[in-house]
């Protein structure tokens, strides 16, 4: 599938903006959400790639952000982080990613909130993973900092699960 300039497949989920979630009555919007996530090119979407965690764990966790908000009776929206078990542990051997951070896809498209009928816009979020340590840095100093650290690196949101660590070093 293309997105823009960018050759990935998407991973879309269903079902979340079939029932209101329980957004507070201060936050415009958020009301409706489905959650995607970007894989490249190259990610086995095989029968038997689909039976290894190592190749599965990002349909799995997208699965889990999905069911969230209907489970705890909560919403998720922007800069929305949400850690892999507790305690953390990374989504699979392979890998160090550990969290998810929703954010809107960054493409070039624009049709990322969809009007459906009035009063019912859905909201489009990438699941976007993270590093514990960019958690923590979120966490600590905020969404948009964490994405200007993004930006600088070059950090794309198609999964990449040997992509850089922004916040390695320390940052306090």
């Amino acid at each position: 599938m293309l997105i823009s300039s960018f050759p990935c497949y998407v991973f879309l989920s269903n079902k979340i903006s079939l029932i209101t979630l329980n957004t507070p009555p201060e936050v415009e919007g958020g009301r409706y959400t489905e959650l995607l996530c970007f894989l490249p090119p190259e990610w086995d979407l095989s029968e038997e790639g689909f039976k290894q965690e190592e190749i599965y764990w990002p349909i799995e966790n997208l699965k889990f952000s999905a069911r969230f908000p209907h489970e705890l009776d909560t919403w998720v929206g922007f800069g929305h982080t949400i850690q892999n078990d507790n305690p953390i542990k990374p989504f699979s051997s392979n890998t160090k990613l550990c969290a998810s951070l929703l954010l809107p896809p960054l493409t070039e498209e624009e049709a990322w909130s969809v009007h459906i009928r009035e009063g019912k816009d859905v909201e489009f979020y990438n699941v976007l993973p993270l590093y514990e340590s960019e958690m923590n840095y979120k966490m600590k100093r905020g969404t948009d900092k964490l994405l200007d650290k993004f930006d600088k690196h070059g950090i794309s949101q198609i999964y990449d699960i040997h992509r850089k660590n922004v916040c390695k070093k320390m940052w306090f």
